[in-house]
This record gives C-alpha cells, structure tokens and sequence, in this order.
C-alpha cells in the first residue's frame, strides 16, 4: 500500500517487491479467450478493457491484453502496471525490460497526465481514462538521456510526443516522469529532436 509520505525511491521499492505477484495474476488470464476475439474482430489495433488485480500488499495493478497486429495472435501481449494514488492525486508505475539483464522503473506523476491530457486534447475523461489512453500510445518507444537546456534529462520518445523526466537521486534504475510534450504543440528544439531521432524500437 502506498503512503502520502513515501518518496519515489520508496515507492519503487514496494512495489518493485509486489509486481512478482501481479505478473503471476497476469501470466494465468485465460488469453486464449482474447485471442478468438480478436481473430473475430479481424480490425487492429485492439486494445481490451483493462483487468484489475489487488495483491495482499493492497497494490492495485492493471493488465491490458492487446493485439496490434496479426502477430500478436501467437501470443497476446499486455501491459503491466500499477495506478494508485498519493495526496489524492492519480499516479502510474510500469516496470519496462529494456535489455536482458535490466529493467527500468518509470513513475508517471499527476502533473505529467494532467499535461499529457492538455497537450492532447483528452477532455472530458476521467483520469484513470488519460492514464489508459497513454499506456496504449506506449508501443514503439525508446528511452534517451540527453543534455537539454545544460541539463541532463530523461526522455522516452514515442512516436507521437515525449515523456520528459529524471532519474531519481537514490535509486538509478528509477525515472520519474512529470511532463510530455506533444510532436504537434512541442518547443522547437524538442520537436527537432524527435524528428532527428533514428532509434525507433519497440520495447513493450
């Protein structure tokens, strides 16, 4: 369970010591189920209603089955993660396998869905909506450190914006995301940079 005085570094400990337990809820869906109604449905990408999993730590994590090509069939894939809230505002934890021997954690703040919202024009939702109306742009994306404005960033570049953010001081395999900006309504200088950027590769 998540507490209001917990830090990131905190917060990433916990729940990097719980997702054993939701990747276990997730590995037995009945995935076979959303895989003959996905050959049904013949139109992709489909994305299903996501599924939601409290472990005994009382950490709610959510699972979305999706299919975004014919591909996918042979083993439908999903997205893992965990919404909770701190001082009442909704916050996300996804755990992303980046190479074989290393994984990165990724907090998304309030203050990055309240602005992924506005730069995308996502009104009208609720914001656990805008947190799934991200998670399902996370398909082809790449995580860059960069120098920006004589400072060192974080950036995860996906093909219609980028999620700008920092690695957390205590734990370096944390990074803490609390803007995006969008392709289209983007400062110049980060737009240039997602058009330079070769280094396209899926990692979900």
């Amino acid at each position: 369970m998540i507490l209001d005085n917990m830090t990131y570094s905190e917060i990433c400990t916990h729940l990097t010591s719980d997702i054993r337990h939701a990747e276990g809820y997730a590995r037995n869906l009945k995935f076979m189920t959303y895989r003959s109604e996905a050959i049904k449905r013949k139109k992709y990408p489909l994305f299903f209603k996501p599924v939601f999993h409290v472990t005994i730590q009382r950490n709610r994590w959510f699972v979305v089955p999706h299919v975004r090509s014919r591909k996918d069939l042979t083993r439908i894939p999903y997205y893992l993660g965990c919404i909770f809230k701190q001082h009442d505002r909704t916050i996300m934890f996804m755990q992303i396998n980046l190479t074989e021997c290393r994984n990165i954690n990724f907090i998304f703040t309030y203050a990055f869905f309240e602005r992924y919202a506005i730069r995308n024009r996502v009104y009208g939702i609720s914001e656990e909506e805008v947190v799934f109306h991200f998670v399902r742009s996370l398909h082809k994306v790449s995580l860059q450190e960069v120098e920006h404005r004589c400072c060192k960033k974080q950036i995860l570049f996906s093909e219609n914006g980028m999620a700008l953010g920092y690695a957390d001081s205590k734990n370096k395999n944390l990074i803490v995301f609390k803007t995006y900006v969008s392709v289209e309504n983007g400062p110049t200088d980060l737009v240039k940079m997602h058009k330079d950027w070769k280094l396209f590769q899926s990692i979900m």
